[in-house]
């Protein structure tokens, strides 16, 4: 049993079962439709393979598997494995057979042009929740509210019929095209085989599980799905030792959970500063060897002639200063995980000593001729292409395809900004546990997320560190937060790509990287697209980049 998780723009958009071939594409008769430009008509079929799964390219230019790049031969999907799909984010999971199989559903529509769709967003039941829906139209907005109670069914068309009905005045809706109810202890929205389609935050559903706060469009109306907000929401820990809200690290998140009971060696890219150990650290608290040992070694701050004797141990008397016998950080980790951060960095000797180790599983100390028998765990990080190294000659192909067999993307913090509020509160208490009366005033708060954060969550931490020390009272204000700008902030401004990309996606960027090169300043972003107030504020409002003000 096995089946796929769709991403987009961080959010959980699909979980669908694999239960036989299944083709993925843009076009109506694939098995899964996916409404992206850059996704072919039938752009591969995942199907099963020697008592497993395999992904095979049906697109004729390959599609990318983690790093490998599946061709019409396939190639074998592993757990966690991630496949790129347009704007989409594809994570294959293999379940164990006594796991219990998710519902979802795969209806055929009515007609032949309409592909099939699975249920959306299914996270197991929930407390119930109350709920409302916004509805926008020509004459302004109006709100129904929704009541949590088993049974309750709210139809949604131009001429339903229920005791719960909303009527819409839509050319292009059915007479009963959708329909919302509470079901199980969830929100659940179902199309009811309407002509034009029911969609969720830009993709056509059957069903879908409403979990936050969503976009639904039915012809030309859009309605907005907000469930009440708890009472009170602390920052969230999904993981342990990981403070965050923002979906668009609902991918790690996921992947570290799928990742975390599995032997394989999981490599985590990011920039510095992200908290890569931090994903690392759970990684290990959530695997089987939790209660073992748990060894981080930096090696970019490692002295060259240090390194092996770092990693492998030395006997007394291997090299000069050696007065005693010592273990390394590999026998340290027997047992358990060892973490090596900023991989990259290792010298080429020491990455043809490090890979024997991973393919025999024994290391031998410096000055020694015994070998030790070692079970070790490795995780790796860095913030460097490890495959242009590897093109340079600065690093070992084979040794990369060891480290990478599972890669971890972690998002940098500009690109996660609800999670800079939680953040900062998490080192307002922990840098601060003897008084807890310290918050951050409306002005602190608005210059913290206005901020682009090129040190990422490191720089965050050590910005409200000072912000403590230089404070007057128990409010963090503005005037004590500080930013040391770096020369290179600019020069680490992504560009634009378009190639392969829809026009809706390169808009987005574009709005993203001006409000990112201009430090979360508006007036400046809106000056450089050259667009008119009304239409920057609505585009960054309908992009989630924040657009609340007018």
């Amino acid at each position: 049993m096995a089946e796929l998780l769709f991403f987009r723009d961080g959010e959980l958009q699909m979980r669908a079962p694999l239960k036989g071939p299944t083709v993925l594409g843009r076009a109506a008769e694939a098995d899964l439709v996916l409404p992206d430009r850059a996704v072919s008509r039938l752009q591969c079929q995942v199907l099963p393979q020697g008592g497993g799964w395999a992904l095979v390219d049906r697109s004729g230019r390959g599609t990318q598997v983690s790093h490998r790049l599946a061709t019409d031969h396939g190639t074998e999907l592993q757990d966690g494995d991630e496949i790129r799909l347009g704007e989409f984010q594809v994570i294959f999971g293999a379940l164990s057979p006594e796991a219990a199989e998710p519902e979802v559903t795969m209806p055929v529509s009515h007609a032949s042009r309409r592909g099939k769709t699975g249920r959306l967003g299914r996270e197991g039941a929930r407390e119930p929740r109350r709920a409302q829906v916004r509805v926008r139209r020509a004459e302004g907005e109006s709100v129904i509210p929704l009541r949590p109670e088993e049974g309750y069914r709210l139809l949604i068309g131009t001429d339903p019929e229920g005791p719960y009905q909303l009527e819409l005045d839509d050319r292009f809706v059915s007479a009963e095209h959708c329909r919302l109810a509470f079901r199980g202890g969830q929100w659940v929205l179902t199309d009811l085989q309407s002509k034009n389609g029911t969609f969720v935050d830009r993709l056509r559903i059957g069903e879908a599980y409403l979990t936050g706060c969503v976009t639904i469009r039915v012809g030309e109306t859009t309605l907005t799905f907000e469930p009440e907000a708890a009472a009170e929401e602390g920052p969230a820990e999904p993981l342990p030792g990981l403070v965050t809200r923002d979906p668009a690290m609902a991918p790690v998140v996921e992947q570290v959970r799928r990742l975390a009971p599995a032997r394989v060696s999981v490599a985590i890219h990011g920039e510095t500063g992200v908290g890569k150990e931090v994903i690392a650290r759970s990684l290990h608290a959530l695997s089987e060897r939790a209660e073992m040992p748990f060894v981080a070694l930096n090696c970019g701050a490692l002295p060259k002639d240090l390194v092996e004797s770092e990693l492998f141990g030395h006997e007394k008397g291997a090299f000069t200063g050696a007065d005693r016998a010592r273990a390394g950080a590999f026998e340290e980790a027997d047992g358990g995980t060892l973490f090596l951060d900023e991989v990259g960095d290792l010298p080429l000797s020491a990455q043809v000593k490090l890979l024997r180790v991973l393919e025999s599983g024994e290391v031998r100390r410096l000055g020694s001729s015994k070998t030790e028998v070692v079970d070790v765990r490795l995780l790796s990080a860095t913030h460097q292409d490890l495959m242009a190294a590897v093109e340079r000659g600065a690093f070992r192909e084979d040794l990369y395809y060891r480290l990478c067999v599972a890669p971890l993307e972690v998002p940098p913090l500009r690109r996660r900004v609800s999670d800079v509020m939680p953040l900062a509160e998490h080192f307002l208490s922990r840098l601060a546990p003897g008084e807890a009366e310290v918050t951050f005033s409306p002005s602190a708060r608005a210059k913290l997320e206005a901020h682009a954060w090129p040190g990422n969550v490191r720089e965050l931490r050590n910005v409200v560190q000072l912000a403590l020390l230089q404070r007057r009272g128990l409010v963090v204000t503005g005037d004590d937060l500080s930013f040391r700008t770096v020369g290179r902030r600019k020069k680490s401004c992504e560009t634009l790509t378009v190639a392969g990309r829809t026009l809706e996606s390169i808009e987005k960027e574009a709005y993203r990287l001006a409000m990112e090169r201009h430090a979360g300043d508006k007036k400046a972003a809106m000056e450089e697209l050259g667009v008119a107030r009304s239409t920057f504020f609505r585009k960054l409002e309908e992009f989630g980049l924040g657009g609340e003000e007018r």
